[in-house]
């Protein structure tokens, strides 16, 4: 009778956790740019101004000239343009991005989060966000996929 309860409560731990499914909760990493029709001459220089959410792009908050960037490029002649320090475009502000070569000023603006419960087997789940959706020069995009297009 011991070896049948002791089997059963094997068992139902053993269900009970295989049946776990952890989320992992997530940290904000700044908004990913892609440059898409660009040389790289004309992508040496770019000016960013963060202004406060929902200021209307009135607000600055933030501003810096990235002129000195890591590129990289891919197969489909995109450039990502990774800053080498502190050039992380944060959720935290609304953005225009002016590329003086081409004399064109691009903005990010109105952000749209994702909710999901993460954490979990054991854990407490919590609530959190994930950054979903922006306007790219007015027009509502998917963050993971943010081209800045000549």
């Amino acid at each position: 009778m011991i070896r049948s309860i002791s089997a059963v409560l094997l068992l139902l731990a053993l269900f009970t956790s295989s049946c776990c499914k952890k989320t992992f909760c997530t940290t904000p990493a700044g908004l990913g740019v892609g440059l898409v029709g660009f040389d790289l001459a004309e992508i040496d220089t770019i000016y960013t101004t963060g202004y406060a959410l929902g200021s209307g792009l009135t607000t600055v908050k933030r501003e810096q000239q990235l002129d000195t960037v890591t590129v990289e490029y891919n197969s489909d002649s995109v450039f990502f343009v990774k800053p080498k320090s502190n050039g992380i475009l944060s959720e935290a502000y609304e953005w225009k991005i002016f590329i003086p070569a081409v004399n064109k000023t691009y903005t990010i603006t109105d952000y749209g989060y994702k909710s999901y419960k993460c954490g979990g087997c054991g854990h407490k789940k919590e609530e959190t966000r994930t950054l979903s959706t922006c306007l790219l020069n007015g027009v509502r995009t998917h963050v993971g996929a943010l081209r800045i297009r000549k």
